[in-house]
């Protein structure tokens, strides 16, 4: 294992099918691709050799792969902690929940888009989806599951977001985080709000949080200069805000299916290299030697990526570097000179 490698955050993308049809999904029109069970341990044994304690299962919708709770028993017994991010709505079924539990399923991200059936079943667009999400949502903390709650932010839901809040609130959830609509690197989505809107949204959202005393985070990377600067130094503090992104540090990844290589899950249509070589998983030393290559693709994208969307980035000495001025699909359909404000 080579000690200097700074990987920490890996999405295993198990399937492309899922039960809801969000308006704003990077995902759609994915064929309904399914990792086999075999694939899945193969890359969790690659992940334990390479030193990865944590993973994070994602789709589609991961509760609805067939080995679900094979695949987290497989990396509970390899010593990795595996979560999932889904939409919760099979946990609306107890038993099915502590099955995953029982599996060793260390917590779970449930995304929710509404506060109530009409808002929600809007975004997901499938009628009864919020009924059942909640449900997973209670479940979850009735048993004691880590759970984190994730509403992404887009024009369908903008105007009643502290409402996902009061509801979350009287739930018991404790741990609310935001996403932001982003565009993919191919389409222009237009349920996405500007990078500038966004960050007062979350700042906003911050205040009522803590006034419900319940923690709000912001999980996509955003251009922290735009937030009021006491809220801003309040939220670094607590690591409430996301500075960077993973592709500009090389410190994670994402595997589809098929085993190719991913830089974020919001790019499934632009492998950056593969898992695989002639059916298998490749050595974690041709792993590395592919990964911090600097005429390999992963060196280059990060390369590219890692510059000042805005000359106010390059002005501030005090957080370039951890902030980088926001994810970068901002700014294929976004100009930052608009939408940064600069310290």
């Amino acid at each position: 294992m080579l000690k200097s490698m700074n990987i920490r955050n890996i999405w295993l993308v198990i399937n492309y099918v899922c039960n809801n049809k969000c308006i704003w999904c990077y995902e759609e029109g994915q064929i309904a691709k399914t990792m086999s069970r075999e694939l899945s341990f193969e890359i969790i044994d690659f992940l334990n050799e390479l030193g990865i304690n944590s993973l994070s299962l994602i789709g589609g919708e991961p509760t609805l792969h067939p080995n679900i709770f094979e695949i987290i028993s497989y990396s509970k017994n390899k010593g990795i902690n595996s979560g999932l991010v889904t939409n919760g709505r099979k946990l609306s079924d107890k038993n099915f929940l502590e099955k995953l539990v029982n599996a060793g399923m260390k917590g779970v991200g449930i995304s929710i888009e509404g506060f109530n059936p009409e808002t929600h079943d809007n975004i997901t667009r499938v009628k009864g989806s919020y009924t059942e999400t909640i449900k997973g949502i209670e479940n979850c903390i009735e048993i004691k599951v880590h759970t984190v709650t994730t509403t992404t932010i887009c024009k369908e839901n903008v105007d009643y977001l502290e409402n996902i809040i009061n509801v979350l609130s009287e739930k018991g959830v404790k741990d609310i985080g935001f996403n932001i609509c982003t565009p993919s690197p191919n389409t222009k989505n237009e349920s996405c709000i500007n990078p500038k809107e966004a960050s007062k949204l979350i700042e906003k959202l911050y205040l009522y949080g803590k006034g419900k005393d319940v923690r709000i985070k912001s999980i996509t990377s955003l251009p922290i200069c735009n937030i009021y600067s006491e809220v801003r130094e309040e939220m670094l503090s607590q690591r409430l805000l996301n500075q960077f992104c993973q592709m500009y540090t090389g410190s994670g990844f994402a595997v589809d299916p098929e085993g190719k290589i991913l830089p974020c899950v919001h790019w499934p249509e632009h492998p950056i290299g593969s898992i695989l070589e002639k059916c298998s998983v490749i050595s974690v030393d041709k792993f590395i030697n592919f990964w911090e290559n600097p005429e390999e693709l992963p060196y280059k994208l990060r390369k590219f990526l890692l510059k000042y969307p805005s000359q106010k980035c390059a002005e501030d000495t005090k957080h370039w570097g951890n902030c980088i001025g926001g994810c970068p699909l901002f700014w294929i359909y976004n100009e930052p000179e608009k939408e940064i404000k600069g310290i």
